[in-house]
C-alpha cells in the first residue's frame, strides 16, 4: 500500500478566522486515502477544539511571538516524530516559527499568504521591516500560494523575486446552505418585518474597520429608520465600538454578539453583509455570505475587489464614511435589488470558489512538491 503523504498543517492561533477556516476545510477535506493531514497551532481555542471533534490530530505548541527560537526544537521533534512529508504553513506568524525546522529536517515548505502582514495604512519603517520579513519567509520556501490574484500582484511588485501560484479560498456549500432556517436567530435579535439587517461577521480589529462601519449605520439611519445592524465577534477594537454604540444612543438599533459557531444561521437572518476592511487576501467572510445568497458592501481593497462587482453588491473606498452610509441606503431600498445580486452571488460562488476547487488545487501542489 503506497504511503499517505503527510502534511503538517500550521496555524498561528487556535482561535477562528479566514485562515484558520481555510485551514479546517483543507485538512477535514483533503483526500485520506492519499494524505493524513496533521494540524499545529501555536494557541489553543475553539478551532483546536473544532479540528480535535471532526478527527483530525491536532498538536499546540505555545507562543505568541514570531521568530520564537524556543518553539523550534519542539516543531522538529514533531516532524521527526509524526514522519512529515510536507510542512504547509498558513500566514507570516505560522510561517516564521515553522521554516528554520522544516530547513534543519529537510522537509519541503509551502507558504499560503492569507494576505500580506505589510499593507499603505503602516508607517514606512514598520512596512519595511514587514516586506523584508515577507521576502525572507518567501525566497526559503518550496512553493507559494496566494488566496487572491491581488495579493501575487502586490507580492511580484513589493517583494524580489518573488513568484507563487494562486488558489482561491473556497466555501462548503452543505455547511453555508441558503435554505437554512434564519428563524431561531432572527427570534433572537428582536428582527421585525419591514426591518433590512446589516451584519458585521468579523474580528473587530483595526484591519476590519468596525468604527466606520458604525459611523457609516448612524447616518444611513438618518434617512432609513428601518435599517438595522448585527455585529457578531471580539478583538481589541470591542470596547471602542461598545462606546461608540453607547454615546451615539444606538442600543436599540445595534446588535452585538460575541463570536459563535452557528455562522450560516446567522447569515440567514440578516439582509446585507458588510466587510470596510483596510486590506484583505480573500475574505473568506464574503463568500461565505454570497454562498448564503447574501449581497455584499465592502472596500475596493485586495481580494475583495476580485469578488465584488455591480451584479452581486457595492465596493466602496476603505474609511470612506459617506459612500457606506450612500451604499447601505442604496441597497436597503429596493428588496428585488437585494434578491437579484444575493441570487448572481450565489452563483458567482457555484462557479468558482467552492471548497472543493480549493481543495483540488491544493492536493496537486502537494503531489507536485515532492
Amino acid at each position: 500500500m503506497t504511503k499517505k503523504i503527510r502534511v503538517l498543517e500550521s496555524i498561528r492561533q487556535g482561535m477562528v478566522g479566514g485562515g484558520e477556516t481555510h485551514v479546517y476545510d483543507l485538512s477535514t477535506r483533503l483526500n485520506k486515502e492519499l494524505f493524513e493531514p496533521i494540524v499545529l497551532s501555536f494557541t489553543d481555542g475553539e478551532m483546536v477544539t473544532a479540528l480535535r471533534d471532526s478527527g483530525i490530530e491536532t498538536h499546540v505548541i505555545h507562543t505568541t511571538r514570531p521568530f520564537d527560537t524556543k518553539v523550534v526544537q519542539s516543531v522538529i521533534s514533531l516532524i521527526k516524530e509524526r514522519d512529515i512529508d510536507i510542512v504547509h504553513a498558513h500566514g507570516t506568524r505560522a510561517a516564521s516559527n515553522v521554516l528554520k525546522a522544516a530547513k534543519k529536517v529537510g522537509k519541503p515548505v509551502i507558504y499560503t499568504v492569507h494576505g500580506w502582514s505589510f499593507n499603505l495604512n503602516q508607517s514606512w519603517p514598520v512596512k519595511f521591516l514587514r516586506k523584508q520579513i515577507e521576502g525572507y519567509i518567501a525566497r526559503r520556501t518550496n512553493l507559494n500560494i496566494c488566496v487572491s490574484e491581488s495579493n501575487r500582484s502586490t507580492g511580484k511588485k513589493e517583494l524580489r523575486g518573488f513568484e507563487s501560484i494562486v488558489i482561491n479560498n473556497g466555501v462548503s456549500l452543505e455547511k453555508f446552505d441558503h435554505s437554512i432556517s434564519s428563524f431561531s436567530i432572527a427570534t433572537e435579535i428582536g428582527k421585525k418585518e419591514g426591518e433590512i439587517w446589516l451584519g458585521f461577521l468579523a474580528r473587530m480589529t483595526f484591519q476590519k474597520d468596525p468604527l466606520t462601519l458604525l459611523r457609516a449605520f448612524k447616518i444611513a439611519l438618518e434617512k432609513k429608520s428601518n435599517l438595522r445592524l448585527l455585529m457578531v465577534g471580539s478583538g481589541e477594537l470591542e470596547q471602542e465600538v461598545r462606546e461608540f454604540v453607547t454615546k451615539e444612543r444606538l442600543h436599540e438599533k445595534v446588535k452585538m454578539l460575541p463570536f459563535r459557531a452557528d455562522v450560516p444561521a446567522i447569515l440567514s437572518a440578516i439582509d446585507i453583509y458588510c466587510l470596510p476592511s483596510l486590506w484583505e487576501g480573500l475574505p473568506i467572510g464574503i463568500l461565505e455570505a454570497m454562498a448564503m445568497k447574501k449581497p455584499v458592501i465592502a472596500t475596493r481593497v485586495d481580494g475583495s475587489k476580485e469578488i465584488v462587482n455591480d451584479n452581486v453588491g457595492v465596493l466602496i473606498e476603505k474609511e470612506n464614511v459617506d459612500e457606506m452610509a450612500k451604499a447601505m441606503i442604496d441597497l436597503s431600498s429596493s428588496q428585488d435589488r437585494l434578491s437579484s445580486m444575493g441570487e448572481n452571488a450565489y452563483q458567482m460562488i457555484l462557479k468558482s470558489f467552492s471548497v472543493e476547487q480549493m481543495v483540488e488545487k491544493t492536493e496537486g501542489a502537494y503531489q507536485r512538491i515532492l
